[in-house]
């Protein structure tokens, strides 16, 4: 059977595929969005399943309720949320750009 998710995922899309709401998937998927024009992003579906094979399985320590020691630094992140806010910051900068015609 063909798979039924798009290759490319909305918001809505991607975050139902991985069961996260969207402030959770926004704060810990380090995958770009693809810009496909103004306000239309999407998730390239590979790129997800391939950034989700990477994560580690869930400790058995965590389980026993013993300490699990924290996730690196993570850049990949850090990179996204720098572009996710500039690129809130433009659409709030075109916005106030209409405003002032």
């Amino acid at each position: 059977m063909l798979n039924a998710w798009p290759l490319l995922l909305s918001l809505a899309q991607v975050c139902a595929y991985l069961d996260l709401s969207p402030a959770t998937f926004r704060k810990v998927c380090p995958v770009p969005a693809v810009a496909l024009g103004v306000a239309v992003a999407r998730w390239n579906r590979n790129q997800i399943d391939e950034w989700v094979n990477t994560l580690p399985p869930e400790k058995q320590a965590a389980r026993r309720g013993e300490a699990v020691p924290a996730r690196p630094y993570d850049v990949a992140t850090e990179a996204a949320e720098a572009r996710r806010t500039a690129a809130v910051q433009k659409i709030r900068d075109r916005q106030n750009a209409r405003h002032e015609r």
